[in-house]
């Protein structure tokens, strides 16, 4: 099962639970320790989607924790509650499953970004000869 299933059945089960207004510095090693000194420590795993960002070094504010079953996730949410990690006060809620659209299924770009291009003297002459490259691309 690929991570993206597990996370979607983990989801729909209620087994996960998300928590927010985290630093944004805070690493998963740095949440599982701050939550394990809160009295949570019947969790599977935390998860910090994503990577820091490039500009900030920085993560996101938010993660996920994991558990094996409903009961232990409404468990967390008790326990959680008015909890402070790093001095700020988190938000929890059960993770809820992202509605679908047709936007999922087909991303669309809507601008492409062409490089190394001469100096543009007849703006017009330029659009031509841009469209008549990309014609076999259905723009």
């Amino acid at each position: 099962m690929d991570h993206t299933q597990q996370t979607t059945d983990t989801t729909a089960e209620g087994r996960c639970v998300y928590v927010g207004n985290l630093q944004f510095g805070l690493t998963a090693e740095g949440a599982e320790a701050a939550l394990r000194d809160a009295k949570l420590v019947n969790f599977e795993k935390v998860e910090i989607p994503g990577k820091p960002s490039p500009i900030h070094r920085a993560r996101r504010g938010y993660c996920f924790i994991y558990f094996a079953t409903r009961e232990a996730a409404n468990e967390a949410l008790k326990v959680l509650e008015g909890v402070e990690i790093c001095g700020r006060p988190i938000n929890v809620s059960l993770r809820e499953a992202k509605p679908h659209s047709a936007s999922d299924e087909k991303p669309q770009a809507t601008r492409l970004y062409v490089g190394g291009l001469g100096p543009m003297l007849n703006q017009e002459e330029n659009v031509r000869e841009i469209r008549e490259l990309f014609t076999d691309f259905e723009l």
